[in-house]
């Protein structure tokens, strides 16, 4: 992997940029204060706006390492007011491969929008980062985020599989099991499997 961090990216109807700290309060409003916007995410809806707060400091500190890979999703034509989050949340050295996390403001689904998002970050992750490998999961409770991998998938060489998930994360209720899709795509033409 090459460290050279997030570097905006634009998209038909995106600019994905580095976090500021100004962007507390739509972030806040938009997905990390909606319960019902972060059910399927790793952490609990933010209490306040200072928690959000917390959470950009240490997001934006983190961009002076070159191995942060964190974007901030806006619309170009509000390029000032973030909607989701794409990010590199698992690098496996190893492998060289990339695990991709993403939400958007329940306000911004069914319009195409993490599509274009994914699309490019995987490019990016791909030809400049030079990253091997990437994968995505999502709950399957969760549709619209499978049919944002599947619609990248059957345009590109990649591959997408069902698996059942038996190990769980403490987050997860312990009477619930998940059942995940997940979404891979390698760098050259080659199978990949999710084992």
């Amino acid at each position: 992997m090459k460290a050279i961090g997030t570097q905006t990216l634009i998209t038909e109807d995106l600019i994905l940029r580095r976090f500021e700290l100004s962007d507390a309060p739509a972030m806040f409003n938009n997905w990390a204060g909606r319960p019902d916007n972060v059910t399927y995410l790793t952490w609990p809806a933010h209490t306040d706006l200072a928690v959000t707060q917390a959470t950009l400091e240490r997001w934006v500190a983190a961009y002076q390492d070159g191995d942060t890979f964190k974007w901030a999703i806006t619309l170009k034509s509000q390029p000032d007011q973030v909607i989701g989050d794409i990010s590199g949340v698992g690098y496996e050295p190893a492998t060289n491969s990339m695990t991709i996390g993403y939400v958007l403001g329940r306000d911004y689904w069914g319009k195409g929008y993490m599509t274009q998002a994914l699309t490019a970050v995987s490019r990016f992750f791909l030809q400049e980062a030079d990253i091997n490998r990437l994968s995505a999961t999502h709950d399957t409770a969760n549709p619209g985020s499978g049919r944002v991998m599947q619609r990248l998938a059957s345009t590109s060489k990649a591959s997408y599989a069902k698996r059942d998930i038996t190990t769980r994360a403490l987050w997860i209720p312990p009477t619930i099991a998940y059942s995940n899709l997940i979404y891979s795509q390698t760098k050259n033409p080659i199978i990949s499997y999710m084992i």
